[in-house]
């Protein structure tokens, strides 16, 4: 976890349990709220600030979606658990935004609790977002810590009547929006297939130069990512076993999908993660290649120049009656044999296959 993460949560230190306090940043000045209230014969947007006046229209021959953006109005918050009877614990999680994916069962409600992630297109980071879901018997309530313009294309087609959705429960409208999240993974997990992809193709080539800091900037995504889908695949399980009377029978197969959904994102997960270390592998061995490459280098241009030096040294050496010393010949002949000896050993590291 994250030193910001921690210090955040040092902030919670010698509160009561359900104390509400907002632990995240503070993106817009002011939260907002959204009131869709929808059947099949009609529906209807209420948008605005004002907490009380858009629960006073929440109807009772409806579903209502109520959908709040901003999490740092604890007051806002509140109201919210007043009008529907919240547990104080079930809003302290709300307010949690480094809180793992869980569900719970309150009986008349049930929480549900996991993270948006998408891929920062500025600095290419995953940026995650808490998100919550309320489900009682007709309304829906859902905590954004920031954007809720995720489930925009969910809200259009709720109200201009496509699909199924006016004509199913609050649960169905539930597992729209888990399984919106929950498809973004395959976004995020695509970014980092990538990125590997990309990191491989450096690493095979002899020719490129990789950086570590590739190979660590993945690794650090994924590890940012597993504790947001590993423990989604435990709650989500639980949702579908659960056997609750707020999901209706219709609503199964649609969450047994999702589960399917949830399932397969772990698996790839676990395929990305794995591969982590056989990039570490194959670059490391890069770096021994090049090592091994300039020690061999070196020992040739050593090997090479090992009976030059000798010859030098042989004829350095100081001693009155040296033939050599007096011939026409002597400085040319040595100079020849100098360059006799570099080919001979040039054409032997070759054939020996040495370079």
């Amino acid at each position: 976890m994250k030193k910001k993460s921690l210090s955040a949560l040092r902030t919670k230190v010698n509160t009561s349990p359900g104390s509400l306090v907002y632990l995240g940043d503070i993106h817009r000045p002011s939260a907002e709220i959204q009131l869709i209230t929808y059947n099949p014969e009609k529906v209807d947007v209420h948008t605005g600030s004002d907490m009380v006046e858009i629960l006073a229209k929440c109807g009772d021959d409806c579903i209502n979606w109520i959908n709040i953006d901003g999490l740092h109005d604890i007051s806002m918050i509140e109201k919210i658990g007043e009008k529907f009877s919240l547990h104080p614990l079930l809003l302290e999680d709300i307010l949690n935004i480094h809180h793992i994916p869980k569900l719970e069962d309150y009986g008349d409600c049930q929480f549900f609790t996991l993270k948006m992630m998408t891929i920062n297109n500025d600095d290419n980071q995953i940026h995650h977002e808490h998100l919550s879901f309320v489900l009682g018997r007709n309304y829906l309530l859902s905590f954004n810590e920031n954007n809720g313009n995720y489930f925009d294309q969910i809200r259009e087609r709720l109200i201009a009547g496509k699909g199924r959705s006016r004509k199913r429960k609050a649960d169905y409208l539930y597992y729209l929006l888990i399984d919106r999240i929950v498809d973004n993974y395959y976004v995020v997990l695509e970014s980092i297939a990538g990125e590997i992809e990309a990191t491989e193709e450096v690493l095979v080539n002899p020719d490129e130069r990789s950086s570590i800091q590739n190979i660590l900037s993945v690794k650090r995504k994924l590890i940012d990512m597993r504790k947001e889908i590993i423990p989604l695949k435990s709650a989500v399980g639980i949702l579908v076993n659960n056997d609750s009377d707020l999901i209706d029978k219709a609503t199964l197969p649609f969450l047994n999908d999702l589960r399917d959904h949830v399932t397969q994102v772990n698996e790839i997960y676990n395929s990305l993660y794995e591969t982590v270390p056989m990039l570490l592998d194959l670059y490391n061995s890069n770096v021994s290649n090049r090592l091994n490459s300039v020690m061999k280098t070196l020992a040739i241009v050593g090997t090479i120049f090992i009976p030059l030096t000798f010859i030098v040294g042989f004829y350095g050496m100081n001693f009155k009656y040296m033939p050599e010393l007096y011939w026409k010949w002597g400085y040319p002949g040595i100079i020849f044999l100098m360059v006799t000896v570099t080919v001979f050993m040039i054409i032997y590291i070759r054939k020996k296959k040495w370079e």
